[in-house]
C-alpha cells in the first residue's frame, strides 16, 4: 500500500486504511490498477511484488509494504459494480478500479495468518469491499 508504487503514493486517500477500522469506507480519486495473485507477483511468502522494466528486462520488485485485496462487488439492481477488467503485461489479466470508487475496509489479518498460491504471506493483509458507478 505504500511505497513508490503503493495505492497511497498514488491516492493519498487509501491512507484511510491506515487506521486499519473495519467498516471505515473512502472514495478514491484517482485509478488504481490491481494485479492477479500469479507466480510473479508472490513467487514466496515475502510478499507483494509489482512488475517494473529494468532497461529491456521485466522484473518483479517486492514491496515494503501492507497488502490490499481488493474484492469486487457484484454488480446490483442500481447498477452498482467494481472492478473493470483489462490485459496489461503480455496479455496477462489485470483490473482497474476508477477514480470516485468507493473503498470500505472488511479485515485485517496479520502476517502469516492468510495464504495466496499456498504461501503463508508474511505481510499484514487488509481486504477491502469497492464499488463504482
Amino acid at each position: 500500500m505504500a511505497g513508490e508504487f503503493g495505492l497511497a503514493t498514488l491516492d493519498p486517500t487509501w491512507e484511510a486504511l491506515l487506521r486499519l477500522t473495519p467498516g471505515i469506507s473512502f472514495v478514491t480519486k484517482s485509478r488504481c490498477i490491481a494485479e492477479l495473485p500469479t507466480h510473479e507477483t508472490f513467487p514466496d511468502k515475502r510478499g507483494f511484488r509489482v512488475g517494473v522494466t529494468e532497461g529491456n528486462c521485466n522484473v518483479y520488485e517486492l514491496q515494503d509494504s501492507d497488502v490490499v485485496c481488493l474484492r469486487s462487488a457484484p454488480t446490483d439492481v442500481d447498477g452498482y459494480h467494481s472492478l473493470v477488467p483489462f490485459a496489461v503485461f503480455s496479455g496477462r489479466g489485470s483490473h482497474a478500479l476508477p477514480p470516485l470508487a468507493t473503498v470500505t475496509l472488511e479485515s485485517v489479518q496479520l502476517p502469516g495468518e492468510w495464504e495466496v498460491r499456498g504461501l503463508h504471506v508474511q505481510r499484514r493483509l487488509l481486504t477491502v469491499r469497492v464499488t463504482y458507478k
